[in-house]
């Protein structure tokens, strides 16, 4: 089975020619060379493996003398890797294989013996590995740096392959560079690697297009004539996520109405939907799926709120594991308290919440978030979630008892949201609501308003 490796795997994916310039990216990756490793790990979509295959591109094209010189002799062994890869054996098979589209015939002892039945310890051919490609560098000094791509180590859940690419980085020599992509940040004792200045991290926030890449995208790419604002409006919506911007335009080019188009614009857009169910949200286990549906009608997430919503006691770890998984998660705070989903992600998540509970189901969460919130003293968030909630005897009473706070904290616009939205017959029955109401309109200077709420209360 082994004797047999599929050799697309160790192709370098082919750099497209109208690719966008990321010459501010190139620039990091090239200064990862200096380090033992270049960890790129970020969500689906956010185009790790095209900058890594075009920084290759890069290195092979440089036009100057000087970057000649520097990169001229740089090679690159490239595994794609997938969920089959978990066999450790076969693991470094490739990685062999990997090396021998630069050395001919590199490795062939160890594939020996990982193609044997014999019991040994991948650590044995990781020193095997480093021993020749040691011996190689000494005695042909053309080459003087070599880089291994591992795309996809998401992929690889085994612990004794981490193990034994553990001991691999510990020992690696200062010729050879590894560079990572993957989805989820891997076990390899990054924090101690970091601290040590082994590790160079490239995260969603860089891979993220600027208004300037956006907007070469958008007009330069797909020829769609946006004005600034609306290519604004797409970079804040989509938070620069590449996939995102690229189904947009997909969409775009079937529309009339361009400008509506994107002032609408949502993750319930179908090809956003499409894309980011099927890459993120059917590979979850299904208590998962529940979590994220449940805490998604929340703007900001801690574990104790979630606990409460999805009534999973672990809901903590659930989220130190998305942002590990780069689960378009972000932090809010140095301590990891507080977390928000993608702007984008959270749309769909809301969208199937709706399509899997009823009105009443969804209703009884948000009175959930609002209790929460109240117990807190967290006022703004439990009026908020209370009329959501639809419990509107609960928010009026929310509202009458810290009207005074809220004007405190300058939240008329809120605060008159909110009354407007209440029934009519909790209006009626408690008319001091009408009376807060014209203060706050009266403090934003809507006069013919303030006398419109005067005449209701007199009637």
């Amino acid at each position: 089975m082994r004797d047999s490796l599929l050799s697309t795997k160790n192709f370098i994916p082919l750099a497209r020619t109208n690719l966008i310039n990321r010459h501010r990216l190139f620039e990091k990756l090239d200064a990862g060379l200096n380090h033992k490793l270049t960890l790129i790990s970020a969500p689906a979509g956010f185009g790790k493996t095209t900058l890594v295959s075009s920084w290759i591109n890069h290195l092979d094209t440089q036009t100057t003398e000087q970057a000649k010189q520097k990169f001229e002799n740089v090679k690159a062994a490239w595994v794609s890797i997938d969920e089959r890869d978990n066999d450790p054996a076969l693991f470094w098979l490739y990685i062999i294989a990997a090396f021998q589209t630069i050395i001919h015939e590199f490795g062939e002892n160890i594939q020996t013996m990982l193609n044997s039945a014999a019991t040994f310890s991948h650590n044995v051919v990781v020193t095997m590995l480093i021993n020749e490609l040691v011996e190689f560098q000494q005695n042909n000094k053309a080459v003087t740096q070599f880089l291994l791509i591992l795309d996809d180590y998401h992929l690889i859940t085994t612990q004794i392959i981490h193990d034994s690419l553990n001991f691999m980085l510990d020992h690696l020599p200062p010729f050879l560079h590894l560079v990572i992509t993957t989805r989820a940040d891997p076990p390899l004792k990054l924090s101690y690697r970091h601290g040590r200045s082994e590790v160079i991290q490239i995260r969603a926030a860089d891979l993220s297009f600027r208004s300037g890449e956006s907007a070469e995208f958008l007009n330069g790419q797909m020829q769609l004539d946006l004005p600034l604002n609306d290519i604004e409006t797409l970079g804040n919506r989509t938070e620069g996520w590449i996939a995102g911007l690229q189904l947009a335009a997909l969409s775009l080019q079937e529309q009339d109405d361009k400008h509506k188009f994107v002032l609408d614009f949502a993750g319930d857009d179908r090809y956003i939907a499409d894309y980011l169910i099927d890459e993120v949200l059917q590979s979850q286990p299904a208590h998962i799926q529940d979590f994220l549906l449940k805490t998604s009608i929340l703007n900001q997430l801690s574990g104790p709120l979630c606990k409460v919503l999805t009534g999973q006691s672990e809901s903590q770890s659930i989220l130190d594991q998305f942002e590990r998984h780069n689960l378009f998660l972000s932090p809010l705070d140095n301590r990891r308290e507080w977390y928000r989903y993608h702007s984008l992600f959270a749309d769909l998540l809301r969208q199937r919440l709706r399509e899997t509970l009823n009105e009443s189901e969804i209703a009884a969460i948000h009175q959930q978030a609002s209790q929460w919130y109240k117990e807190r003293g967290e006022i703004i968030e439990s009026v908020e979630h209370a009329i959501l909630g639809q419990d509107f005897s609960n928010a009026a009473q929310l509202i009458v008892k810290w009207a005074g706070e809220i004007f405190q904290q300058f939240k008329l616009n809120s605060l008159i949201r909110w009354i407007e939205s209440l029934p009519e017959s909790i209006m009626v029955s408690q008319p001091v609501l009408r009376m807060i109401n014209a203060w706050a309109l009266l403090a934003l200077g809507k006069t013919k308003a303030v006398e419109d709420c005067l005449d209701s209360i007199e009637n």
